[in-house]
């Protein structure tokens, strides 16, 4: 996951969050690779992993919200795109017709 920066937020590690009977916690040895200082001895600080987890989620709330204005002037641009394309469908579909009439026409007075 990268942030807004362009930067790995944990450098590419994944640190999971491991489901135990009074919450998460969290793997001191994978926690250490990306964030030592939320490490205090062997434990993992939960105040320091609440703060990363915090600081990532609002970068990947960052990123959805850039994502969704992207999305958003791109199904602009389409529905534009759509609008002229159902103007320019019957106008080449005239000229299909006037070109046929007019080769009918030529080759009836050619015979």
């Amino acid at each position: 996951m990268k942030g807004t920066d362009d930067k790995p937020v944990n450098e590419g590690i994944i640190i999971k969050g491991y489901k135990g009977s009074s919450g998460y916690s969290f793997n001191s040895e994978e926690v250490k690779k990306s964030f030592p200082l939320a490490i205090q001895g062997d434990l993992v600080d939960n105040d320091a992993m609440s703060v990363i987890l915090w600081q990532a989620a609002n970068k990947m709330y960052t990123q959805v919200d850039s994502q969704g204005k992207t999305l958003a002037g791109l199904t602009q641009k389409i529905a534009a795109i759509e609008e002229r394309l159902n103007k320019l469908e019957p106008a080449i579909q005239q000229q299909k017709e006037l070109k046929e009439r007019q080769s009918e026409e030529m080759s009836d007075t050619s015979m």
